[in-house]
């Protein structure tokens, strides 16, 4: 029979000789291997097929993180189709649950095939979300005047922003709506104002458009976040309440600062422009369906314009 003294001596005995070698071990620089024989991915555990065996946690972790990206479906948010105004539907979309896999990885058994756990990701705008915003929460309408080309310009500009759809806490740009404003995608020369004079430039006429839009983002309060008055007064909106755009250098900027989505709605009937800002809530009924033509929407680049340098800089009014 084994004393019962000897019972207690032995794990006192145990522990001493453990941080004796722990100390050995560190003197050696040793560590890092005990750190992955007691506590690291145990032998021939793999991750989907691929070898994970003594991997530390940090290890581990690292690895997942590097991983991360290339398993990662980014969620799609609810849309508007332009052509017929019908919704798009959302999807969620998928990343690795980091923590939940490197506990999975450092549980395994000797030889254990590990899987992935992935967790969803909900996307900030749903259908549901979209088909409440049937409130006019601002609006404004403006008379286009000038030439052919230039209410081209204005329809084509309408076009882009029309069904466009900010999330909650999300910035609106109309630069990044509406595109650069060139030949190939259909915008034409009209005047802009340069200076005391006016100029020829495709796009002209632009910038009815963002006043246009500026002005029922007031009415709905909006926070502006960016916006430039022009060179001198035009006479299509009150006095200082107009938005100058120049792609590349002067933009319209809008924070949706409400807890649900908005839509921008658009549309150029004859020489009549009126633009909504459509939000859920009781008053002003949403206007119906329309499908106004849209310009080309090509993939395209924020650039500096040319004249960025110049003493002078034009607006699109």
């Amino acid at each position: 029979m084994i004393p019962h003294a000897l019972v207690f001596v032995l794990p006192r005995r145990v522990v001493a000789l453990t941080c004796l070698l722990a100390a050995v071990f560190a003197t050696w620089g040793a560590v890092p291997w005990l750190e992955r024989v007691l506590f690291g991915v145990r032998p021939a555990v793999t991750l989907e097929g691929v070898p994970a065996g003594g991997l530390t946690g940090d290890e581990v972790v690292a690895y997942l993180r590097r991983l991360a990206p290339s398993r990662r479906i980014p969620p799609r948010d609810a849309a508007i189709d332009r052509a017929s105004g019908s919704i798009l539907p959302e999807s969620r979309g998928v990343e690795i649950d980091i923590p939940a896999t490197a506990r999975d990885m450092l549980a395994a058994s000797r030889g254990d095939w590990v899987h992935l756990v992935t967790a969803a990701i909900d996307p900030r705008v749903t259908a549901a979300d979209l088909g409440q915003c049937d409130t006019v929460l601002g609006s404004f309408g403006t008379w286009v005047a000038g030439s052919d080309n230039r209410a081209t310009n204005i329809r084509l500009a309408t076009a882009c922003l029309n069904y466009t759809v900010v999330a909650p806490n999300d910035l609106f740009s109309f630069n990044e709506t509406v595109g650069p404003r060139e030949s190939r995608r259909g915008f034409r020369p009209a005047p802009v104002l340069v200076g005391a004079g006016t100029a020829l430039e495709p796009g002209g006429g632009v910038c009815q458009a963002s006043s246009t839009l500026y002005n029922a983002a007031l009415e709905a309060g909006l926070e502006i976040v960016e916006r430039y008055p022009h060179s001198r007064t035009v006479h299509y909106v009150p006095p200082g309440r107009d938005a100058t755009v120049y792609y590349g250098i002067l933009d319209l900027k809008l924070y949706n600062n409400r807890p649900h989505p908005i839509i921008i709605r658009g549309v150029l009937s004859g020489r009549w422009l009126k633009l909504w800002i459509l939000g859920p809530g009781e008053g002003e009924p949403a206007p119906p369906p329309e499908a106004p033509a849209v310009a080309s929407r090509r993939p395209f680049h924020a650039t500096t314009c040319q004249r960025a340098g110049s003493s002078w800089l034009p607006s699109k009014t």
